[in-house]
Order: C-alpha cells, then sequence, then structure tokens
C-alpha cells in the first residue's frame, strides 16, 4: 500500500506525495516554481516599465535577460525620477505578488540584479 510522505522545506514550502510518484510530485513543484518565476518576471517588467520611460520590452533585453544581466544601481539612475516614484513602484510591486511594502523594499538593493531581486521575492513567499 502507498504511504502519504511530507517534506517541508527550507522556506515553508510543502511536498506531498504518495510513495511510487515522486517524480510527478517533484516536477509538479518545478513546474510551479517555473510558473512563478515566469510571472515576477513579467510583473517585475510591467511595473519598471509603465513608470521610467523604457519599454517593456528594452527593460526585459537590457535589465533581465542579459548576461550578466547589471546591477539594479544602474537602471535607477538611468531611469528612476526620483524616490517617490521608486516608492510607487515597489508599492505596486507588493500589490502584484501579494507581499508587504517593506519586504519588497527590503529585497530592493542596487548591487544587485534583477533577476537576484525576483528571487528574493519569490524565496519570501511571492504570489501564494
Amino acid at each position: 500500500m502507498p504511504a502519504l510522505l511530507d517534506f517541508t522545506f527550507d522556506d515553508g514550502s510543502v511536498l506531498c506525495y504518495t510513495t511510487g510518484t515522486i517524480h510527478t510530485g517533484l516536477q509538479g513543484i518545478h513546474m510551479y516554481w517555473s510558473e512563478r518565476q515566469s510571472r515576477i518576471r513579467a510583473d517585475l517588467a510591467g511595473a519598471f516599465s509603465a513608470r521610467s520611460g523604457i519599454s517593456r520590452e528594452d527593460f526585459l533585453e537590457i535589465f533581465y535577460d542579459a548576461e550578466p544581466p547589471p546591477p539594479i544601481g544602474d537602471f535607477t539612475a538611468q531611469y528612476i525620477a526620483d524616490e517617490a516614484a521608486l516608492e510607487q513602484i515597489l508599492s505596486h510591486i507588493a500589490e502584484l505578488t501579494g507581499l508587504k511594502d517593506a519586504d519588497v523594499k527590503g529585497h530592493y538593493h542596487a548591487g544587485e540584479s534583477f533577476p537576484q531581486f525576483a528571487e528574493h521575492l519569490l524565496r519570501a513567499g511571492a504570489y501564494r
């Protein structure tokens, strides 16, 4: 008879599966994480492009998908008019992700890249 097993990860997520279906269970978790990564990429592009004067496509090409991606500070220096504009963008991201404003702001570091920022937000519980 199959047994039900639970694994709790460091980020608080839980994987439940019955013995004999571990591969299906892991694939489901991987797909869910991939969907969240895709969603945060799109949400960051939309939020930053809407309030900064750069197109969504250029944001993704230059600041997200580039190898290696430049630091967030480069974007801020070129495209963010002032601290109030940045606060509006980060608040909007908090609304989109379901995180608190302070959590989003706490993960926004000029020396890191946008993909790193996205990863921090996902690990903090974005879209849960």
